[in-house]
């Protein structure tokens, strides 16, 4: 809002610029032509500054820098505020190597489990066939161990037999001697 020329009668914008007074604020302001820069237009060179950005220029350093304004930032304010920010990972970012990491554990403990739960298959079969293998030795070693005893038995009673046999024999020699003698 211009309200009155006092401040701008000296004319303090340089190189074509043209001044307003803004009485409320007691401040003037320049606006510069577009080959030139800065508060008062002293700069020299065409303003760097993007996206409605103010060029000043800092006559202590002799150099021009730009005022943004908005969203925007920046040496010559054409960097959004937003990608500024974000030189870093985001969060959603992390969520997303998160859950890639979740996913991989589950599908490695997945793998396991079927890699070994089949492997444990395979062992409880080949150790049902050593168990039934075992079995088997075991019953034919029981019939071979009865056999045995049969044998065994057999024998004894083949000499209990033997020994029946000869004390009969004994016993009947010893009566045709006592008849010998009864004889004689």
């Amino acid at each position: 809002m211009v309200l009155s020329v006092t401040s701008c009668e000296n004319n303090p914008c340089k190189n074509g610029g043209t001044c307003e007074y803004f009485a409320s604020a007691k401040v003037h302001h320049c606006f510069c032509p577009e080959s030139h820069c800065g508060v008062n237009c002293e700069g020299d060179s065409a303003s760097p500054c993007k996206n409605d950005g103010t060029c000043v220029y800092c006559s202590a350093i002799k150099k021009i820098y730009c005022e943004c304004v908005g969203s925007f930032t920046g040496t010559h304010c054409d960097v959004p505020k937003t990608a500024a920010k974000s030189s870093s990972p985001s969060f959603p970012f992390y969520i997303g190597i998160a859950f890639f990491l979740l996913l991989l554990v589950v599908i490695v403990l997945v793998t396991l489990k079927f890699v070994v739960g089949k492997r444990g298959r395979v062992g409880t079969k080949e150790e049902g066939k050593m168990n039934e293998m075992d079995d088997r030795v075991k019953m034919e070693d029981e019939a071979m161990k009865e056999e045995e005893k049969k044998e065994e038995q057999k024998k004894e009673a083949m000499k209990t037999e033997e020994v029946k046999t000869e004390e009969e024999e004994e016993k009947k020699e010893e009566k045709n001697k006592e008849e010998e003698e009864v004889k004689e």
